[in-house]
């Protein structure tokens, strides 16, 4: 018995001949299947969904080896780099500006196989930045310093029932998110510690906060805060080469090594580490050494026309996938694989402004990663796509770069339009399902590791309901019959806990959109891309009050060009998703935001 239903395939047998269809009595011309094959298809694959299970970060220590992998930077990352000269001599190097009157170790790294911006760039050994100053003896040289500590009064210390402890001081003390920072004399000893600060408002240096146990308590007008900045003295010196050189570092072309002239590291990011011998900085062994740099400065901005650095999510997307496949990327050209128009609409969704809880807004989506092309082309995409919650879609033969963003439906369908049955499951497992979040992030402030994501739930604490209604305010928990459960997520292209929020609550809210089903259509639903909405109208299946197909919001995750015998002419086959509570997935309020140690936003310096 002969299936009533042919499906054409979308592969290069059936592009460009003459399709017949046995027993239908169709031949199409070439021309037309040709067309119809080449834009009918549209499926996506996505970044978000992968994100959610764990994905290791990138390399953020130095490691020597004589054959390393290429390594990209996009955005701001911590990158070890791989060493790949090293030397010790006695040479005091240039004179008046020694790191050493005896020994001196020299040291090169390659951090990324194209150019960089460094911008604002940091040495840390041991996770604690070295403060360096512009070295005057060349010209392209940064030399350690002795820092100045910092010392304020504290006018006021208290710790919340949570062990959250907020300290306001008398001065600012810059930004010291990460730093650690030293407590002594306060009149209640529990306080008087080392600990690692975050700042609630990145731009009030007065306000401090860490985790610390103990009672509920406050303190006025005692104690002492101190700076604990890494003092290396004199004894390192840094040089870079950002990719853009020409010749080869100044520095150690004067240092008496085996570095020559010719050893230019020419289109490669690198940089060269001099430490002068001295017992009592260096005790025990030689550190390893890490930088925070500004990463690839080529990158394509079809707005403006021009190249250079940027954080945008969509932008550092497509700029990975239109590297030569030679050079590990996917060889797509923008402009012509990757279309001009919807990269631009992509690029301003990335560039929207969010309002932060502790003040001021943010970008939408950024990208800061770090990857080596020892991991698969598929793999770094899904881990660039999860920093946008975005989607790549095929269509045309052209890869789009979708980040997540609500659409307004672009297509009416009514039982008319439908060509057989819907098939539809309202339900996915409950191993497929969460009604909560959490995952980890780069973190900034912990030295650009891996840290936990404080979760994400639609609970009383994160602004949902009221404190009195049962599973505190969480419709989720409360449709799972108040069973808590979690899926992991990881995000390795985040270093903002505000935006890897954002990002959990896509996850979960599209996760909660159980309804997945296929239908088949009309040439009506030709026009559909994946990622559109569209209102499917069957007001046999309304209920009022639970389920509303009258219409039913949904989104398109794949489109194709199908034959069906028993309506005598192609039809689309589409596999579509719930997406009815439409923007909200995307939209997002200040009180939904958690601090990065997972508390409430109750920073309130007048209070103090």
């Amino acid at each position: 018995m002969s299936k009533a239903i042919t499906e054409v395939a979308i592969g290069a047998a059936a592009i460009g001949v003459s399709i017949a269809v046995p027993g239908l009595g169709i031949a199409m011309p070439s021309i037309i299947t040709k067309t119809l094959l080449s834009l009918g298809a549209s499926e996506l694959m996505t970044g978000l969904a992968d994100a959610l299970k764990k994905n290791q970060g990138g390399l953020s220590v130095a490691v020597t080896t004589p054959i390393g992998p290429w390594a990209y930077v996009y955005g701001t990352q911590k990158v070890g780099g791989v060493e790949i000269f090293r030397q010790s001599n006695n040479n005091t190097g240039v004179a008046g500006a020694t790191t050493s009157n005896w020994k001196q170790l020299h040291r090169v790294y390659v951090l990324a196989c194209h150019p960089c911006a460094l911008g604002p760039w940091q040495l840390r050994i041991d996770g604690k930045q070295v403060l360096m100053n512009p070295d005057t003896a060349t010209t392209a040289s940064f030399k350690s310093y002795s820092p100045t500590q910092v010392q304020a009064n504290i006018l006021s210390i208290l710790r919340d029932a949570d062990g959250l402890v907020t300290v306001k001081l008398d001065r600012d003390f810059g930004n010291l998110d990460g730093q650690s920072i030293q407590i002594t004399e306060c009149s209640d000893h529990s306080f008087n510690q080392i600990a690692i600060v975050t700042l609630p408002d990145p731009s009030d240096g007065t306000v401090f906060q860490f985790v610390s146990g103990g009672p509920v308590t406050s303190v006025a007008n005692s104690g002492q805060a101190w700076s604990l900045f890494a003092d290396y003295q004199d004894k390192i010196r840094v040089e870079f080469l950002d990719g853009t050189h020409t010749s080869t570092f100044e520095v150690l072309g004067n240092a008496g090594t085996a570095w020559g002239p010719n050893d230019k590291l020419l289109g490669r990011c690198a940089v060269y580490v001099q430490m002068g011998y001295d017992s009592t900085i260096f005790p025990s062994q030689i550190p390893n050494v890490s930088f925070v740099i500004d990463g690839k400065n080529d990158i394509l901005d079809p707005r403006t026309n021009t190249r250079g650095f940027t954080r945008n999510a969509a932008l550092c997307i497509a700029d990975y996938m239109s590297i030569p496949r030679t050079k590990g990327g996917f060889g797509l050209a923008i402009g012509t694989d990757q279309p001009t128009a919807q990269l631009i609409a992509a690029a301003n969704i990335c560039d929207e402004t969010v309002d932060l809880a502790s003040g001021g807004h943010t970008k939408r989506y950024t990208c800061n990663t770090f990857f080596q092309l020892n991991e698969t082309r598929g793999t770094i995409l899904s881990k660039m796509l999860s920093s946008c919650a975005g989607r790549i879609v095929r269509q045309q033969g052209q890869r789009w770069v979708m980040p997540g963003a609500w659409q307004a439906p672009t297509l009416e369908l009514y039982d008319s339009d439908l060509i057989g049955p819907i098939e539809w499951n309202g339900r996915l497992s409950i191993r497929a399902t969460a009604n909560a979040i959490k995952g980890t992030y780069v973190s900034p402030e912990g030295a650009y590791q891996q840290a936990d994501v404080p979760a994400y739930m639609q609970d009383y604490k994160h602004g949902f309901g009221a404190m009195t209604d049962p599973g505190q305010g969480d419709k989720w928990l409360l449709e799972d019959n108040g069973e808590r459960l979690f899926q992991e997520a990881s995000f390795p292209c985040t270093d903002s806990a505000a935006e890897a929020q954002r990002l959990e609550k896509i996850a979960l809210l599209r996760l909660r959109h159980q309804g997945r089903g296929r239908i088949r259509a009309s040439m009506k639903a030709y026009r559909t891309i994946a990622t559109d909405t569209i209102h499917l109208y069957h007001p046999r299946w309304n209920t009022p009050g639970t389920q509303d197909w009258n219409p039913r919001t949904l989104e398109v995750t794949k489109k194709r060009l199908v034959i069906d015998k028993s309506a005598g002419a192609p039809t689309i086959a589409v596999e579509l998703e719930v997406a009815d509570t439409g923007s909200d997935i995307f939209d997002w309020s200040t009180a939904e935001e958690l601090t990065p140690a997972g508390y409430q936003q109750t920073y309130t310096p007048a209070s103090l």
